[in-house]
């Protein structure tokens, strides 16, 4: 989910889209699993195709807005979706889908979607369509004078982060086999703002360091403590945004790390070539 939010902010546009995507993907694995009798297997492509339509339709629009107006019309969708599914009685209403099926499986292919969805990014953030997106963050003008076309960018990038929204809904609900619609609100967006912008939006290394590290709070502190997760993140968020506001490992980080990476690879080379010629 964090990914998602990054691969759009890389191009300029601060995106909420995953949110309801995961809401719409989450919902109807569940329905189709556990009411229509539905292998997991064809749920799970289903409710990925779905959440990436429900997120390109609007980036039709969307594609050629602001980043400012794109923040509003995604946070208005949210509201939309949760409306429409609280309203639905064959999804449970306010009370949710609960009793959702076990899947034996779930845990691997959860690992198996998450390297595949980090090569996808790692290569895409290195590719000329990457660099393309690093000059659409700093100035779209001269993005676009150089050749870039801005919005079918944007929404291949919305439907993208679309599509890893739901996949991310059909795992939360069957991992926790109940799925609740006041779940995917503020609190979960906040959460998600808070593991991009403190981890670092620059690079996609700061969410796989930061998500499990700030996720744990709600999961292994007290519940006295974890009772205050969103204070705890808010606070992370604001004192991020005024003192390190490219977040906590940014390119220069990984830079470091890379150079005193290769440095120790060579010297253990070295020793080792030494020791055979020895």
């Amino acid at each position: 989910m964090s990914w998602g939010i990054y691969l759009v902010y890389r191009a300029g546009q601060l995106y909420n889209g995953p949110v309801y995507a995961m809401a719409i993907g989450g919902y109807f694995s569940a329905y189709v699993v556990r009411d229509l009798g539905w292998p997991f297997g064809l749920a799970l492509i289903a409710a990925v195709g779905i959440g990436a339509l429900a997120t390109f339709v609007p980036a039709l629009g969307l594609g050629r807005v602001p980043a400012f107006t794109t923040v509003i019309a995604t946070i208005a969708l949210i509201f939309i979706v949760q409306t429409v599914i609280r309203n639905l009685e064959f999804l449970g209403g306010t009370h949710g889908i609960f009793n959702i099926p076990k899947v034996g499986y779930l845990l691997p292919l959860m690992y198996v979607a998450l390297v595949i969805i980090g090569f996808f990014i790692y290569r895409l953030d290195h590719s000329r369509l990457g660099r393309a997106m690093e000059v659409i963050f700093v100035d779209p003008q001269a993005a676009a004078s150089l050749g870039v076309d801005l919005y079918k960018l944007r929404i291949f990038l919305q439907t993208a982060a679309g599509a890893m929204g739901a996949l991310a809904g059909v795992f939360y609900a069957f991992a926790l086999s109940s799925i609740q619609v006041q779940a995917f609100g503020f609190s979960l967006l906040l959460s998600l703002y808070c593991f991009l912008f403190v981890g670092g939006y620059t690079t996609m290394w700061g969410t796989i360091a930061f998500v499990p590290a700030l996720w744990s709070i709600s999961v292994l502190l007290p519940t006295a403590i974890a009772a205050w997760k969103d204070i705890i993140y808010g606070s992370l968020l604001i004192a991020i945004m005024i003192l390190r506001p490219e977040g906590i490992i940014d390119k220069s980080v990984i830079g470091a790390i890379s150079s005193k990476s290769q440095a120790w690879l060579g010297q253990l080379i070295t020793r080792h070539k030494f020791k055979v010629l020895k």
